[in-house]
């Protein structure tokens, strides 16, 4: 930093060099001269020199600064501290990742282009690396959590969500406020409960987040959950996303009992970012107005309480938060059963199946453990009956009955004499046990036809150790209303004799055989059709030596004769009573 020179100082300095030359009348004079004559004109000079450098400046830092303002109205650019990564606002409509090294070229190209149009070009050429380094240190402090999306872009995510993922638009406006609570470290000690089946898209939406936002990783598993385990309830909030059902609904019925259940036991293997292509371009989007949210509403909760038009996305987010264990209990209780006589009771089983009901009912995550369950309903149990009973003792709610239960009762009965495991079987799928439990339950009580969601909830429940694939196949499980071997083994017999009299040419492809198969079955309007995918698994697997890697028949098939086994099966009465079934 100068100092401003003082007077006496300059006096001193003079004083001192006139005393050195004392003695020497030449370098005095030229001393005299030039303080009297040069170093005005000097002086003079530097002013001058001096006010054009000023003036220069001033011009240049003008530029500087309506340049940079410009260029940063013009073109909106954002950055990530955390992960020092640089985004654009294209058109105010898309955010996206730009790499620094382009900003720097638009920077400089800009600014060549302005100086050639001011024909200040030297000057400015001189000064644009710093013009380029003060908008870049500009953009580093725009931080891209802080930005304010433009309303298109905020109905465009809204559009992505709803209702793709979300019932209404309020429920995807507060899981947005949420994310954006997330990315800027506003939940704790708040844990957000998630359906399982969105496991996988919430945990690729927090790799995204911590990919473009840099170290938050453990902030967002914190705040999201997907299961319950004793935490406080005061501190629970629930996310209610809605992920399409893929094949369950199909045969959706108009009975309480089915339209609970579809719900409560559809299972797949998840839904995931990739899924949703137009969403997984969109995630800078998504998030930006995520965090824009939170920023507007103050928190999740603030939007329930202040902003929230819809009662029941609130009274779902809150209901951990505003009930004990015995309201829920007393909540479920009434709303699974119904008060009945004394020769009336629910087994423990059948309360835990019902549970299972009431859960995907309202959507909740499971509060608790089996043994706690039935503890806490052995206990709600003693306290409003009196009977007196010890809890250890109750293993059934006395003096209920339930809706729900009567198909239970008849699908049990059902499994219990028609169904069976074997590993020879190859299997059934959920479609045919619906089917076939459909038509059992119709000669005996009066059930509600039931569709295959709520199959698959009684099968797992009451039939744990029963193999499903995909929400679909019953492996290794046979029935014996519908001998599926005996009806392709009858069926191959007829398609081998017409090939024979037909004088087909051979190998023949083994779909020709299942084309053949589905013919007969249109033609005589059967009710009950082996799929493609059971038909050539049978072939595959007890013809295997007349099947080659193309798949095709081979001449074997046609030229030896069948197995004994297979021989027997296609002249059993019961292949015949399958045929016309």
């Amino acid at each position: 930093m100068s100092v401003t020179p003082l007077l006496p100082d300059t006096i001193a300095i003079l004083s001192e060099i006139w005393n050195t030359n004392a003695d020497n009348p030449a370098i005095l004079e030229r001393i005299h001269a030039y303080v009297k004559t040069q170093l005005p004109q000097s002086i003079k000079n530097y002013q001058t020199a001096h006010a054009e450098r000023e003036t220069r400046k001033k011009s240049l830092e003008l530029f500087a600064d309506e340049f940079t303002e410009s260029f940063l109205n013009r073109n909106k650019y954002f950055y990530s501290p955390s992960s020092e990564l640089y985004f654009t606002y294209h058109n105010q409509v898309r955010y996206s990742l730009i790499n620094e090294d382009e900003i720097h070229h638009r920077i400089l190209a800009d600014i060549t282009a302005n100086a050639a149009n001011m024909n200040t070009n030297s000057a400015v050429t001189a000064w644009k690396y710093k013009i380029k380094n003060r908008i870049i240190k500009s953009i580093q402090s725009r931080d891209i959590l802080s930005s304010i999306p433009e309303s298109r872009t905020i109905q465009n995510v809204i559009g992505l969500l709803y209702p793709a993922l979300f019932r209404t638009r309020d429920h995807a406006k507060y899981f947005l406020t949420i994310l954006g609570d997330v990315l800027l470290k506003k939940t704790a000690p708040l844990i957000y409960f998630v359906p399982l089946i969105a496991k996988d898209v919430i945990k690729d939406l927090g790799s995204e987040c911590y990919g473009l936002f840099g170290s938050f990783a453990t902030t967002y598993t914190t705040a999201f959950k997907f299961k319950y385990y004793e935490h406080n309830y005061k501190d629970c909030r629930i996310v209610d996303i809605h992920v399409p059902i893929v094949a369950a609904t199909a045969t959706a019925t108009t009975t309480a009992t089915a339209t609970t259940a579809t719900a409560t036991f559809s299972r797949n293997s998840g839904v995931r970012l990739s899924h949703m292509p137009e969403l997984k371009s969109a995630i800078i989007d998504l998030l930006c107005v995520a965090a824009h949210y939170s920023h507007r509403f103050g928190s999740a909760d603030d939007f329930l309480r202040l902003h929230c038009k819809t009662p029941e996305v609130s009274g779902h987010a809150w209901f951990l938060r505003d009930r004990t264990d015995q309201q829920i209990i007393k909540e479920f209780i009434d709303y699974t059963t119904e008060p009945a006589s004394s020769d009336h009771e629910i087994s423990m089983t059948n309360m835990l199946y019902l549970w299972k009901i009431y859960l995907s009912e309202f959507r909740l995550p499971s509060m608790f453990f089996a043994a706690t369950l039935r503890a806490k309903l052995a206990e709600y149990t003693t306290t409003t009956t009196t009977s007196g009973a010890g809890t250890a003792a109750i293993d059934v709610i006395p003096n209920r009955t339930s809706k729900y239960l009567p198909v239970v009762s008849q699908f049990r009965q059902f499994w219990t004499e028609n169904c069976f495991t074997d590993d020879r079987e190859i299997e059934l799928e959920i479609d045919e046990i619906s089917t076939l439990f459909n038509e059992y339950s119709t000669s005996g009580a009066e059930v509600a036809p039931v569709n295959d969601a709520i199959l698959l909830g009684m099968l797992r429940h009451f039939y744990p150790d029963v193999i499903i694939e995909d929400d679909k196949y019953i492996l290794n499980v046979g029935c014996k209303l519908w001998n599926k071997a005996a009806e392709i083994n009858a069926y191959l017999e007829q398609f081998k004799e017409l090939c024979v009299a037909n004088h087909h040419s051979f190998p023949q492809p083994l779909y020709n055989a299942y084309e053949f198969y589905c013919g007969k079955c249109y033609s005589t309007a059967k009710r009950r059709i082996i799929s493609k995918r059971y038909f050539e698994k049978y072939f595959m697997e007890e013809y295997a030596d007349y099947i080659d890697e193309n798949g095709m028949i081979t001449m074997k098939w046609w030229s030896a004769d069948y197995d004994a086994d297979h021989a027997d099966d296609a002249d059993d009465a019961d292949a015949e009573t399958a045929i016309m079934s």
